[in-house]
């Protein structure tokens, strides 16, 4: 059975204005006030309505009161006497001028559609157009309502799988043509690319081979003039072995009665680019720029015919760096021999009456084997002169390195009546001072 109680919610909205104008309350229709919530709650079996979907949140609405409180503070809030307004608990019209006060539980008036206001409840039917009881203004009825919320539903209802829409760009149909073109374009492409890269790269490398072409010839120029100065250390130094040797024989000569004394070697004053070459003996050849090239496999950026030139150059320096070892060493052993027969004050400066025969021929063999090697390492940089002269010059085949060559030999020749010539001019000094000694002493 449904009690429409529209009216009597209406009735106790504080939102109406109470009307004192007919203090005509019965005292029942306080009782009716005071229970009429339990009444509804008692009396309300009808239909239930479609239930409200499950919403997290709804703003709109809000937590009830306590109705037990409620009731009782709107109760005592009436004055002494004031009559409660009737109200027909199943679906009449309010009897009573203040049928628009809101229920202290409802106090914004229960939505003719349900008890509760958001339970999805019972429709009841509109009120009727109604006046008040002094004829005041008429109330238009209300409209139906419902608590069903299809808006919300929808809105609260889980997002399900949307089919997205999937675009894609047309394609035109493909021909051979098309395939071959697409292939062309691409092939042509890489070899732009390939041949771009190639081009910088032989471009670094031919920049890299000037400057190791560059850097040989400096390096040749270098070695011209540390031959030249060598070559006069090695005259210098096989014509005082061949005026040792001579020494030698005359003291053997005589018995050791001749009492040479040991003749010292003079060095001519060498000029290396400009100035007096600080060089004692003979000196080694420059080999950084090739050794250098092989580390960092630059001779590869080399011609061949310029490689192979250079590398028969620079074996002819390997063959000169060994017979200037050989030459070395056996100045060595001289130089070791001679001291044993040296004063204390003068070490490096034998004496060579105090040899007897087999020494002085010990020491003969000596200094002829020094000079012999001395002889070797003046012909392997002979060797090596000419063929850097015929790099520097340009000329890289076989065929410009033998006219070279023989260039080199007959501007640096072992002249040996010259080295005769100076022994005998040194002889000459010599016994010129050892006679005017000689002459001294007599006086």
């Amino acid at each position: 059975m449904d009690f429409g109680c529209g009216s009597l919610a209406r009735a106790y909205s504080p939102h109406a204005p109470l009307d004192r104008r007919e203090p005509r309350a019965l005292p029942w229709a306080i009782v009716a006030r005071a229970f009429s919530p339990l009444l509804i709650v008692l009396l309300d079996n009808g239909p239930q309505g479609k239930p409200m979907p499950e919403t997290p949140d709804i703003p709109e609405e809000l937590p009830l009161a306590d109705e037990a409180g409620v009731v009782a503070e709107a109760a005592s809030s009436l004055p002494e006497g004031e009559a409660a307004v009737s109200q027909e608990i199943c679906g009449g019209t309010p009897t009573s001028q203040n049928r628009d006060m809101g229920h202290p539980l409802f106090p914004q008036g229960l939505k003719p559609g349900s008890f509760g206001g958001a339970d999805g409840g019972t429709e009841v039917p509109p009120f009727q157009n109604e006046t008040t009881a002094d004829g005041g203004t008429e109330v238009p009825p209300f409209q139906n309502e419902t608590t069903d919320f299809p808006e919300t539903a929808k809105e609260n209802e889980p997002m399900l799988d949307v089919e997205m829409l999937d675009v894609h760009i047309p394609h035109a149909k493909h021909t051979w043509k098309d395939f071959i073109i697409h292939i062309g374009t691409i092939t042509v492409g890489l070899l732009i690319a390939i041949s771009l890269e190639q081009s910088v790269e032989k471009l670094h490398q031919l920049h890299q081979r000037h400057e190791l072409e560059a850097a040989l010839h400096a390096e040749g120029e270098r070695n011209k003039l540390l031959s030249e100065v060598n070559f006069a250390a090695f005259d210098d130094a096989m014509t005082w072995r061949l005026g040792l040797h001579q020494d030698i024989q005359t003291m053997l000569a005589t018995g050791g009665k001749a009492n040479l004394p040991y003749r010292v070697q003079h060095r001519r004053t060498l000029m290396l680019n400009g100035r007096p070459s600080m060089i004692v003996g003979s000196a080694g050849l420059a080999t950084a720029v090739w050794d250098s090239a092989a580390e960092d496999n630059r001779r590869t950026l080399l011609p061949d015919e310029m490689a192979t030139a250079y590398s028969r150059l620079y074996s002819e320096e390997q063959g000169f760096a060994d017979a200037r070892r050989v030459a070395t060493i056996a100045d060595d052993q001289q130089s070791t021999f001679e001291g044993e027969f040296a004063e204390v004050r003068t070490p490096r400066t034998p004496v060579l009456a105090k040899m007897n025969a087999a020494q002085l021929q010990q020491y003969d063999a000596l200094v002829m084997q020094v000079f012999t090697d001395v002889r070797r390492e003046k012909a392997a940089l002979t060797t090596f002169y000419g063929t850097n002269n015929a790099l520097l010059n340009r000329g890289f085949t076989s065929a410009e390195w033998g006219p070279a060559q023989q260039a080199a030999k007959a501007a640096y020749p072992d002249d040996y009546d010259k080295m005769a010539a100076e022994i005998e001019a040194e002889d000459a000094v010599r016994d010129k001072a050892a006679g005017k000694a000689t002459e001294k002493g007599a006086r």
